[in-house]
């Protein structure tokens, strides 16, 4: 981590643009569902693979280490939630051939980068939450 502009803006973040590559892959594909795939399933997967990047952009707008690594261990739930809903929607033959395989790849590639994250605040209590660093004062600081 050392070395590394502090981001400026939550969309600056890796672990963000990853989460925002697999919630379009799998908008994407669940656009292809067939048609009579279950509704509520389609919601689901995308509401969970959404997810993923809002509670990091909601962890990047807090104060403190402490909700920012909160925000983090939601996103990997709401990244395990996709996880599930992708292998649901396979074993309903709902993805083409290699689709999920692709998908599972692309979540555990961001579940190691959120690990490696959650680990170096862990480890290194020097590290803040991205906000602390370049805090904007607002009317409530007086």
């Amino acid at each position: 981590m050392a070395g590394r502009p502090a981001a400026r803006q939550f969309e600056d973040l890796q672990i963000w643009r990853g989460a925002y590559e697999l919630a379009l892959q799998v908008y994407d594909v669940t656009a292809a569902f067939p048609l009579h795939a279950d509704a509520e399933l389609r919601g689901q997967l995308r509401r969970a693979a959404a997810a993923i990047g809002a509670h990091i952009a909601d962890g990047f707008g807090r104060f403190s280490r402490h909700e920012y690594l909160r925000a983090l261990h939601n996103a990997r739930g709401a990244l395990m939630q996709t996880r599930h809903f992708v292998r649901l929607a396979d074993g309903l033959a709902y993805l083409p051939p290699g689709e999920a395989e692709r998908i599972v790849a692309a979540i555990s590639r961001l579940n190691a980068q959120l690990y490696r994250v959650v680990n170096a605040h862990r480890e290194d209590s020097s590290l803040v939450a991205p906000r602390e660093v370049g805090r904007e004062p607002s009317g409530l600081d007086n």
